[in-house]
This record gives C-alpha cells, structure tokens and sequence, in this order.
C-alpha cells in the first residue's frame, strides 16, 4: 500500500503485485503526474521500471490499483478524457442513521469464506467470458460524468446557459470567453483554470460542442483574434 499522490519511485514495486493505491491526506487526491496510473491500465506491452539507484529493466506488469478516498481521484494538469475513461468509479451507500455496528462482523465473514470464495470466482468467470470488460452500471457512468465536470469546471462553465450560448451564427474571441468563464468562475465558488489550459481544452473539444476555431474572429474591439465560431457569451 503506498500513497497516490508520490508514484514516483513505486513503478518498480508493481511488479508481479497487486496494489491498493490510498490516499488519506486531503479529501480529493489531485494528481501531479498520472502518466504511469495510465500506462498501466492500458498497456500490453513489457514496461520500463526503475528502483533507485538501480538500473531500469523491462517488465510485464499486471497490477490492478485501487483508490479509496471521500472523493474521486483527479488530475492536477491532465483535463483530457484520457484519465477519466480508464477509471470505474464506486460509490458506496450512506450509512443508516439507525445502523447498529457488528463488532463481530469480520467472525461472521470468515465463517462464510467458502461461500464469499464462490461468489468471487463466479464473478471472475463473468468477467473471463466479458473479455475482461466490467459492466458498466448507470450509476457508475453517472460518477465518471460528476467526476469530469468535478475535475475540469469548463464542462460546468459550457452548460450554464446564463453565461453562454451555442448558436452556429455567433463568433466570440478566446480572450472573451475566458473573461467570462473567470466571472463564472466567481459567482460560483470556482477556482479558475490557467488561460493557456483553458484555451487548450477548448480546443480539444471544440467537436464535441460544435465549434469551429478561427484565427479571424472579431473580438469586442472589432478587431481579429483567435476564437470560435458557434458560441456567444450573455453576461
């Protein structure tokens, strides 16, 4: 077990292992460098690992980690979907206000093993016969979607139609938009996300709301700047 937030010295760790990857200082773990949590998830190919001060040496991992925390896991400077895809998120139940604690409900586990052995292994077998894909419940699809907008509030910012607008006649400046996502961002308790970032999400996912980049648009001055065509601002 080792702390999410230091995996740079862990890689070596990994190998022939499975961890559980725990985070406990902070509520919400935000990652400074998830680059290795992602090659690990989707790689089949022998990786690079190091211990210190020891040469690194090529390796097929095959760990799985798991993060427990109050919050989701997020990213410091990756807002792409390239973190979020490779996650499945659980959410547990809240407690019952009326709950009576077992304090002998690890007696009572160990006396069914035999049984809890047999659900697991039937869940394996779905599993193996799934090609190794988890199912993907509604609720589990909704904590990715909270997740996203949690991690990146541009995704927040878009939807408010108090803010802006997605109408294919319209062109605003990247400078404009900005502004206002900065507004947005104070009229909602947000801490707002570095220019060039925002500008770099914006136009990653222009597609995805139908907007088309410029180098020609006019801004409020009338003059031509860098921006979108297919969106306004209201406010």
């Amino acid at each position: 077990m080792f702390d999410i937030v230091s995996m740079s010295s862990v890689e070596h760790e990994t190998e022939r292992k499975n961890k559980s990857v725990t985070k406990t200082k902070t509520k919400k773990p935000c990652l400074k460098d998830i680059s290795f949590l992602k090659s690990l998830a989707t790689s089949e190919t022998p990786l690079t690992v190091q211990a210190k001060g020891v040469q690194g040496v090529q390796v097929m991992l095959s760990v799985r980690s798991i993060c427990f925390s109050n919050g989701s896991p997020q990213s410091l400077n990756d807002k792409s979907d390239g973190w979020s895809r490779r996650l499945l998120i659980l959410s547990v139940k809240p407690i019952p206000p009326d709950r009576i604690i077992d304090r002998t409900l690890s007696d009572k586990l160990l006396a069914e093993k035999e049984g809890i052995f047999l659900w697991m292994f039937e869940g394996l077998q779905r599993l193996t016969e799934n090609k190794f894909e988890f199912t993907r419940s509604k609720k589990l699809q909704q904590n990715l979607v909270e997740m996203r907008e949690d991690s990146c509030n541009i995704i927040g910012y878009l939807k408010d139609n108090q803010f802006v607008e997605f109408d294919k006649n319209a062109e605003c400046s990247t400078a404009t938009l900005y502004k206002n996502y900065c507004g947005w961002c104070t009229a909602n308790g947000q801490i707002e996300l570095k220019k060039d970032m925002f500008s770099v999400w914006l136009k990653q996912n222009q597609a995805k709301y139908e907007l088309v980049y410029s180098d020609y648009i006019l801004d409020l001055q009338g003059k031509k700047a860098r921006g979108y065509r297919g969106i306004k601002v209201l406010k």
